[in-house]
Formats: structure tokens, C-alpha cells, sequence
């Protein structure tokens, strides 16, 4: 790998074949198509099977909502530059989108590590530059080989100029990073050298948000995405060790300047595009004061344009006990906001460093976070019931405010006690928030979590990024971890089984814990139009009357109709939430489901087979005696023991090919009926799975009468 590097850092510094340089050095026009990668499927947060039902002005919307960063990047460029926009979650990125370009620029996430790969193959066979830019790239450099790459890493404002600039005088370099930590600049230096074809400088200093330009919303194709996205900060103050935002943007929180954020709502305004807005910080109010008064300029300009947009960030806990900033961000237009709960688990909490979590609890506890591992486990136990009414309780003075809330929660923590299960539940059941997302506790690279595993020797792999419905974790947790691999599974199954049942009855018992809690908010109308009677219309065509959960349903929205007709829209939405949420849920289950038959039977087919095996080796092994016996004989009689052990042999081996033959076709035959019978709904989500799993087995064969078996069912 190390000579391929030096090679293509060769190819882009004294070769470069291609035509942006000429035209860079010459101020002449140039193409330059900002591709975003596609994002898995099969998630909750892609809402892939909410969206169908969700209509616009001549088109229905294909993803949540567009990348930021490649948006916000334009207009650091000069203007010989011209831009066009694909997101591969909405179109596909075409030939002639490609030979119309002179160079590609992306920005990716690790859950984007698969299409940008991809990106990178195609491009490579244009012979076009390809510029790698995001979280992904940043931390996981070394895990993208392919292309003409060069590698723009950290914030933009502190590297892109500095290629822009090499570009200019025709010799760009293969890295541009400005890490924040020496160990980050080591792990560079091993990738890319040291040498003048590289520009690795260890900074202490972040992004000055003053010099960030205004976001190019007039590069999208706006009616395919149901929210637009903006971003008022960046940095968290946190100190969660599971993730990796403080050594990507700081421990602090960097606010962009109020007239700024103005323009950029400006620009999303004239654009055209009314409706949902996310705002993609890091952690809006890490900085209280700073907040405030952003959210007080955005209020003014809401009320000015009459509130065209309805905003959702990430909230904490302890939002419920400060009415200024509470009142502050609705009256923004905030209308939904999401909590790391992480977990109710105290010792759990402590571990991840989530203190702000605890903050409240233990003030009125007399208590300091430093105090928490010396409980005992009774104290522990009491402490964790006491945080998991503390949750409700704020959960639903947020909503009273007019504010949905969403969860994010983890379970499997060290720390993790069997009781997690049930506390998960309670806080989203009795705290009515019918969007939660639980996953496993992952370890991503660039986090102090990493680091920690790392040096105990507990990694075991990487992770695509996406925790939620993932049964297996990418560390050892056995000798460390009070739950046991078994019940971590079994009790997250359950979780989720309970929280997404078939029925649906326990999302919609929260769904209606929500409606009924959730407050007026004067600012924002959730009256019915004609989108959502479109959509309720869809709703009822769709999911039928003859579904286990139809009944419920039907319940469910008459009920809204007639004690909460203003929330009627909203009971709709709900609807169609539950419906992804569910489908997403079984689809995983039942995958799951099927890998552990698959796994069992393997292993039972497989065992038999060794048997087997060993039972010929060892026949063989016997014959060794009596080859020696006859050899210090007449040749006629070692030539025609040799001949009939022979035909042994050959009859032993040609038994096992049978065997393995005859076992092969029913241990797929045995999937096959598991798959029919078992899959149901979900088999056309599931057959690109259920394919290789097949296709695996039948690649098991037998070699030199040894044994050699891989099958990898991970997929």
C-alpha cells in the first residue's frame, strides 16, 4: 500500500494529466460536480418507508433531507468555478454528469463508507481528480484507497484554501490536514509521509465561523427531500467518550454570527422551500447565553416571514428546567427536539461521561458526579429509578411547551445492569415519545471509547456507523461487562419487539401519551391541509384493513379526530412514522432471526462433517503399518495391498463428497422453508441476504480429504 501511495502521490505532482490544471493556472471555466454519497438503507432515521406517503408539488420526496457541508463549500472557491449537485440518495450519478466535470468533490460519513467507494471506482476509470472531504475521510483516511484522490480533511476553513492555492499554481498536494491532537498527526504522517507532497500541521485553534459563506440551497432539487437542514453552531462541550465531535470540532461551542445564519435563512426563503428545517449542530445550546440570542434573531425573522419553517435540533434533559430558553427556542419556530438520553442507568452514564445527563439529579442529591461509582448497588438502583422519573418528568414539561421530543438510547454499557431493559422501556413508554431510536453500544474510531478498548485489546472490527437494529457489537465485552453477549442480545430484541410489537399497540399507546401532553404552540399551525388528507388517504390504501396493526390504527385516529381534531395532522404523521418504524424492526428481527438458524444448522452440518473427516484421516493414518509390513515383503504383495487400500481410500473419499453433496441440499433446503415460512412480509427486503447465504454454502467444499470451511454470514 505504501508503494501504491508514493506512486499516485507521484501521478498527482508531476504527471497530472488532468485538464483542471491548465484551466486552474488560467482562470479558465471549471466544472466542478459536489456529489453526496448515498446513505445505507434499511435505518430509521431514513424514513424510507414514511417518505411514499409524504407529497409535494409535482414530486414526492426521496430523502430526509441534503448534506450541508458540500452546500456550504462553493463559495470558498473562485468564480471560474461552476457547480452542479447530485445526491445519490435522490438520483444517480450518470456518465455524462461525470465527463461534464473537472473535478469531484464529496463529503462523507462513516455510515457513507460503502458509496463513497464506490464514487471513488467510477471516478478513477475517467481519470477525473477527486477531492475527499468529512467526518469519514478525517478519521478514517486509510480505508479509502481508490482514485485520484487528495484528501481535504478537517473544517473546511482552515484546508480547503490551502489546496485551492496549490491548485492554482498547478502542483496540489496529496493531503491538506489540520489535526487537533498529535496522535491524529502521527497516524497522517504514517499514512502520507512527511515530504513536501503533504501539509499536515498540528492546530489548536478551530474554524473562525465568521469566514463561513453562505449556503448554495439554490443547487438543489428541493421538492425531493422532505426537510431542509442549516446549522448554527459547531462544537459540543460533552465529554461522551462514544463520540467523536470534540476532536472533529472542539470542546467548545463555536456560534456562527447572527447575520449570517440570517443570510442563510434568506437564501432557504427565496429559494422557495417552506416547511421543516433541521438544524445540524453539534450541540445548539452548549452555550446557553449564545443560544438565546440566536434563537431570539431567528425568532424576529420567523415573525417577519410569517414563520415559514418549523425547526428541530438536538435539546438536552435539563431544557425542560430553564422556561428562557425553553420559551426562546419555540418561539424560534423550534416544533421537535432530540435528547441523548443514552441511558437512565447512572454507573452507566458515569462510564460514557454523560454528566450533563446527571446534572439535575444529583444537584438535588447532594451528590458531585465524581460520587457516582462509589454507590452501592442498592444506591445505584435507587439513583437510576429516581433518573428515570426525572426523564419523564422533563420529557413532558418539553412537550406541554408545544415541543415533541425524541430519544436517542443506548444499551450495553459495562455498567449495564439487567434492569436496563425495563428502564428503557418505562422512560419511552410513560415519557410518550414514539420516536426512539436504541441501538448498541458501538465503537467508532476518533473517540476516546476507541482509544480506551483500544489499548485493552478489546476491539474485534469496525462498524458501519449505524447502531440502531445491529445485534452485535465490535468489541469484547466478555470479563468486562456485567450482562452476558446472550442476554444483551435477548434484552435489546426485546426492547425493540416491544417498543416496534406487530400490533403496533405500544407505539401508538405513547403516540396518544404525546398528543394528549402536547401544548399549543402558537407559531406553528398543525391544522389539516390537503397534504396530509392526501396522506391519510395514501395511509389507509397502504397499510390496508386486513394488517394485524389496522385496527389500531383506525382506533388510533378516530380517536384524534374527535378529542384532538387540531392535532389531527400530527395523529396522521404518527401513523405513518409507526408503519416505517415497525417495517424496519421486524424486517431486522427476522433477519436476525434467520442468521442464527443459518449459524446453528452450519454449525451441526459442519461438525458432523470434521467427524467424518477425522474417521478417514485416521484410517489412512492406519494403513501406515501395514505399508510398512509389506514393504521388507515380495513387491506382488505390497502392489496389491496398495491396490485394495486404494480403492478404499477412493471409495472413503468419494462416501464424503456424497455426504457433503447430499447435506449441502438439505441444509439449504432446510433455509429455504425457514425463509418462506418465517420471512413473510419482509422476503423482498430480505432475498438480496438470504441469496448470499446460499450462495456461501455452497461454496463449502472439501479439499485433499482435509477440511477447509469459511463461512462468513455477516452480511
Amino acid at each position: 500500500m505504501e508503494n501504491r501511495n508514493q506512486l499516485m502521490i507521484q501521478h498527482i505532482e508531476n504527471d497530472l494529466p488532468f485538464a483542471i490544471i491548465d484551466k486552474a493556472k488560467y482562470g479558465q471555466r471549471i466544472n466542478a460536480l459536489l456529489v453526496y454519497p448515498k446513505n445505507p438503507s434499511g435505518t430509521y432515521w431514513g424514513f424510507e418507508h414514511a417518505l411514499p406517503f409524504i407529497r409535494k408539488p409535482m414530486e414526492k420526496p426521496k430523502s430526509t433531507m441534503p448534506g450541508l457541508a458540500l452546500l456550504t463549500i462553493p463559495n470558498f472557491f473562485p468564480e471560474n468555478f461552476h457547480f452542479k449537485y447530485i445526491d445519490l440518495n435522490i438520483e444517480s450519478l450518470k456518465e455524462e454528469d461525470i465527463e461534464w466535470s473537472d473535478i469531484i468533490l464529496t463529503s462523507s460519513m462513516i455510515v457513507n463508507k460503502e458509496s463513497i467507494e464506490g464514487i471513488a471506482q467510477r471516478v478513477d476509470q475517467y481519470n477525473k481528480m477527486i477531492v475527499y472531504g468529512g467526518p469519514f475521510p478525517t478519521e478514517n483516511f486509510d480505508e479509502i484507497h481508490y482514485g485520484n484522490g487528495i484528501f481535504v480533511l478537517n473544517e473546511a476553513e482552515l484546508t480547503l484554501s490551502l489546496f485551492l492555492e496549490d491548485l492554482k499554481k498547478g502542483m496540489p498536494k496529496r493531503v491538506y490536514a489540520r489535526p487537533s491532537s498529535e496522535t491524529q498527526r502521527q497516524d497522517l504522517i504514517r499514512k502520507f509521509g512527511s515530504g513536501t507532497d503533504t501539509d499536515i500541521e498540528l492546530t489548536k485553534t478551530w474554524a473562525d465561523l465568521k469566514q463561513t459563506p453562505r449556503v448554495r440551497y439554490d443547487l438543489l432539487k428541493l421538492n425531493r427531500y422532505h426537510s431542509m437542514i442549516i446549522q448554527l453552531s459547531r462544537g459540543c462541550p460533552m465529554g461522551c467518550n462514544f463520540c467523536g465531535v470534540r476532536k472533529l470540532n472542539g470542546g467548545m461551542t463555536r456560534y456562527y454570527p447572527v447575520d449570517i445564519v440570517l443570510e442563510n435563512l434568506d437564501a432557504l426563503f427565496e429559494s422557495g422551500w417552506r416547511g421543516s428545517l433541521f438544524v445540524a449542530d453539534d450541540n445548539t445550546i452548549g452555550n446557553y447565553g449564545q443560544a438565546n440570542k440566536i434563537f431570539k434573531a431567528i425568532a424576529q425573522w420567523q415573525k417577519k416571514h410569517k414563520y415559514p419553517f418549523q425547526l428541530g435540533t438536538e435539546i438536552s434533559v435539563n431544557f425542560a428546567s430553564n422556561p428562557e430558553m425553553l420559551d426562546g427556542y419555540r418561539e424560534a419556530g423550534g416544533t421537535f427536539g432530540f435528547i441523548g438520553i443514552e441511558t437512565p442507568n447512572v454507573k452507566s452514564l458515569y462510564e460514557c461521561g454523560k454528566q450533563i445527563n446527571l446534572k439535575e439529579l444529583l444537584k438535588r442529591e447532594g451528590m458531585s458526579f465524581k460520587d457516582v461509582p462509589t454507590l452501592t448497588e442498592e444506591q445505584e438502583r435507587d439513583l437510576s429509578n429516581k433518573q428515570t422519573a426525572q426523564i419523564i418528568s422533563c420529557t413532558h414539561k418539553i412537550q406541554n411547551a408545544g415541543i415533541e421530543v425524541f430519544y436517542g438510547l443506548i444499551v450495553g454499557f459495562d455498567n449495564d445492569p439487567l434492569e436496563t431493559f425495563d428502564r428503557q422501556i418505562k422512560i419511552i413508554q410513560e415519557g410518550g415519545v414514539p420516536v426512539a431510536m436504541i441501538g448498541l453500544l458501538c465503537v467508532l474510531k476518533g473517540t476516546s471509547f476507541y482509544d480506551q478498548l483500544s489499548e485493552q485489546g478489546r476491539l474485534k472490527g469496525e462498524i458501519g456507523g449505524v447502531n440502531t437494529h445491529s445485534f452485535t457489537t465490535n468489541y469484547v465485552r466478555e470479563g468486562f461487562a456485567k450482562l452476558s453477549d446472550c442476554d444483551l442480545k435477548e434484552g435489546y430484541r426485546r426492547v425493540l419487539n416491544t417498543l416496534y410489537d406487530n400490533n403496533l399497540s405500544h407505539y401508538l399507546a405513547r403516540s396518544q401519551i404525546l398528543l394528549n401532553n402536547l401544548g399549543e404552540n402558537k407559531n406553528f399551525s398543525r391544522a389539516v391541509g390537503l397534504a396530509e388528507l392526501s396522506a391519510l388517504v395514501r395511509a389507509f390504501v397502504k397499510l390496508g384493513t386486513r394488517k394485524p396493526y389496522s385496527k389500531n390504527l383506525r382506533r388510533f385516529l378516530w380517536y384524534n379526530l374527535c378529542h384532538h381534531p387540531k392535532k389531527f395532522a400530527e395523529a396522521v404523521r404518527l401513523v405513518i412514522y409507526g408503519y416505517h418504524f415497525r417495517k424496519i424492526t421486524q424486517r431486522s428481527v427476522m433477519k436476525d432471526d434467520l442468521l442464527d438458524y443459518v449459524i446453528t444448522e452450519h454449525h451441526s452440518f459442519i461438525n458432523e462433517l470434521q467427524e467424518r473427516v477425522t474417521n478417514v484421516l485416521g484410517q489412512i493414518a492406519g494403513y501406515s503399518d501395514g505399508i510398512r509390513e509389506y514393504l521388507s515383503e515380495d513387491n506382488n504383495r505390497f502392489i496389491a495391498f496398495m491396490e485394495e487400500k486404494t480403492d478404499e481410500i477412493l471409495a472413503s473419499g468419494s462416501d464424503l463428497q456424497k455426504y457433503l453433496k447430499l447435506e449441502k441440499e438439505k441444509l439449504v433446503m432446510n433455509i429455504k422453508e425457514f425463509f418462506t415460512k418465517k420471512t413473510r412480509f419482509y422476503r423482498k427486503e430480505m432475498r438480496q441476504s438470504y441469496r448470499i447465504l446460499l450462495d456461501r454454502i455452497e461454496a463449502i467444499e472439501l479439499k485433499s480429504l482435509g477440511l477447509n470451511v469459511n463461512l462468513d454470514l455477516s452480511c
